[in-house]
């Protein structure tokens, strides 16, 4: 009788356990789907910053004072708006690496 009562047990524990591994698996699975697709935005919204910079140094030439100004405030604008987006991208993806390692999440 006893040692049936402890192979139920460990049957009970086994069964949680696998279900558990389970679960944590399919959290792993979403989260690096998760930090491919961020680490992709990030690629992308990198090469825009770097268009927008391309731009930026050739807008040093060819234009007039007034035109050069207006142009270069513009892309400075963009620029800044890519540096954010960029920045918050890369928070992002350090955010998904450090807090979510290890973690069991019930989805």
């Amino acid at each position: 009788m006893c040692c049936l009562l402890y192979r139920e047990d460990q049957a009970d524990e086994y069964s949680s356990l696998k279900k558990e591994l389970e679960q944590t698996n399919k959290n792993c699975r979403i989260l690096s789907f998760k930090l491919r697709k961020a680490e992709r935005k990030t690629e992308q919204l990198e090469a825009e910053k770097l268009e927008i910079e391309r731009k930026f140094k050739e807008a040093a030439g060819g234009q007039t004072g007034l035109e050069k100004m207006e142009r270069m405030k513009k892309l400075e604008q963009e620029l800044a708006v890519a540096n954010e987006v960029s920045k918050v991208n890369i928070c992002n993806i350090v955010i998904y690496k450090f807090y979510f390692r290890g973690q069991t999440f019930k989805l």
